[in-house]
Parts: structure tokens; sequence; C-alpha cells
């Protein structure tokens, strides 16, 4: 059972240091103790009971700072707020330029001429309609006795009473549901790796509630994500992550993350396939091939 907030705010208080080796310099945050100890029994025991716990310090350096930020802000509030796409920066060559400025010109004549075209139209006479006399009114029923009473008036005022909110009920609202609407010329890797980043980290801690949370998340942005020429490097860095040699002990078959991630590349198979990075880190071998290989045999069986 979830401790309540009662009781997390008169928990103890223990400093987490994290990020040095990903981040390349140390963060350092004070948490809760009874807010981390819910999530699972391995973080129970390190918070509550372990020399970490006693020294009131505990040290993460394989986990980056934005992680467990968003780590302790699922402990606190049961969710995490999902990190915005970035602008893409694109080089486009002096051809295309040309090319794109050409056919802006176009278009720009193209309308103009539709313009013109449009006002050489003569607008149609304006017709009056036939006035016709208003039918008489229907005569309203007198309202019945009892509602008009004094008692009545009083409470349908008390409930017509209005008080609106002046800030939001949920101070992350809006920034922890996956967006549906798929943003073109911009980069998703850093997206893709918030989910998966947290998977891992509620996967080496047992805390199965957030690897499920995480996955749903990462399955809905890759439903609404529109795999191109342009973005085909955000799902490589997507798979380079999920199979790192940090991750290797982790063993679930063809189901969770890798099995995701396996079933989208397998889907995607033909444009993946044309991409040099793609077919680089499929080339290094090692399990994500395994993986690839299993499910497309499951596929055809």
């Amino acid at each position: 059972m979830p401790a309540s907030f009662q009781e997390i705010l008169n928990s103890k208080l223990l400093k987490f240091t994290v990020g040095e080796a990903v981040d390349g310099t140390p963060s350092e945050f004070s948490v809760h103790v009874d807010a981390i100890a819910q999530l699972s029994k391995p973080l129970h025991t390190l918070v509550k009971s372990s020399p970490e716990a006693r020294a009131g310090r505990a040290i993460w350096k394989d986990v980056s700072k934005d992680t467990f930020e968003r780590f302790v802000q699922y402990a606190y509030t049961g969710d995490y707020s999902i990190p915005k796409t970035e602008k893409r920066t694109a080089v486009i060559p002096p051809k295309k330029k040309a090319k794109a400025a050409t056919e802006k010109a176009e278009k720009e004549s193209k309308e103009a001429a539709l313009k013109a075209e449009k006002e050489a139209v003569p607008e149609p006479e304006e017709t009056h309609p036939t006035e016709t006399q208003p039918a008489d009114p229907e005569p309203t029923p007198l309202a019945d006795e009892e509602k008009s009473s004094e008692q009545h008036i009083l409470t349908t005022d008390f409930q017509s009473l209005s008080y609106p909110l002046l800030s939001s009920r949920n101070n992350y609202e809006g920034t922890c549901e996956p967006a549906t609407d798929f943003e073109k010329d911009h980069s998703y890797s850093k997206v893709f790796l918030s989910h998966t980043s947290l998977y891992l980290l509620a996967e080496a801690q047992l805390v199965d509630s957030l690897k499920a949370l995480a996955l749903l998340k990462l399955h809905k942005t890759l439903c609404a994500f529109e795999l191109e020429n342009e973005n085909i490097g955000d799902i490589t860095d997507l798979a380079r992550y999920a199979y790192s040699k940090e991750n290797t002990e982790l063993d679930e078959g063809l189901g969770g993350l890798r099995g995701l991630v396996c079933q989208y590349m397998a889907i995607h198979a033909v444009e993946l396939s044309a991409d040099v990075r793609f077919m680089n880190l499929l080339a290094g071998g090692g399990q994500i091939v395994k993986d690839f290989f299993k499910f497309q045999l499951q596929r055809i069986h």
C-alpha cells in the first residue's frame, strides 16, 4: 500500500548523488525516504536499512540527472513529465535552396492570379426575403407554485455559485501525456530515451508499475511517430540504448522494452535497411540481432 502524503513528508531525507558516469558531473538531490521505499522491496531496503541509509547518502553514478528527476517525480506523484521534442537542424544544399525559392515564387504567382480572377467576378445582387408577420408567441405556462417558493430560489442561487480556479489543480498537467500529433521537423531521440532510461532503472530496482508506465508512453510515442529518412537516427538511438553494453543483463525474452523495439524495427525493416547508421548497428552483432531474428521467426511461424 502506498505511503500517505503525510507519512512521506514526515519521513527522513536521504541524499542521492547521481549522474557522474553519464553526465560528466555529479548532481545531488535530497528525497524523502518513504517516497522511494514504497516503490519496491530493494528500494525499501536501500533507504531504510542499508549502509547507504545509515550514512544518509546513496550514489547512483550510472543514472543521469534527468532520469533521476523523472524517477523522483514518479515516486511522489505516480507519473512523470515527458521532455519536449527539439527542432531538428538540417543543412539545406544550395541546389535545394534554389529549388525551394523557385517553388515558393510559383506558388505566390498562382495565388495572386487566383485572387485577381476572384476579384473580377461581380458580386451577386442581394435579394431581400419577403417579410412575414412574426408568429404569435406561445403562451408561457405559469411556474409551479412549489418551484417559485423562496426556498427553491435560495437553493437554486446557492447551487449556481461559481468559484473559478486561478491555477491548474495539477502542476504537471499537460506534461505527462505523450503527444498524439507528429512534429515532422523535430527530433524524438530525447523523448524515446527518457522513457527507455526510466524503464531500465525501474527494471534494475524492480519497480514494475514504473516499467509498465514507461512502456505505455513509449508505445504511444512510437504510434504517433512517422518514420522518414531524416529521423531514422532517432530509432537507431532508441535501439542502441535499449541494447547498450550496460544493459546486457536485461533478460526479458521478446517481451517488454526490447520486444517493443524489435517489433517496431520489423514493421519498418525496409525503410531502416536503407540507412547506413542502422545497418552499422546491426553489423555490430550482439543480442539485438538475435532478438530481431527470433522475432522474425515467430512472425513466419
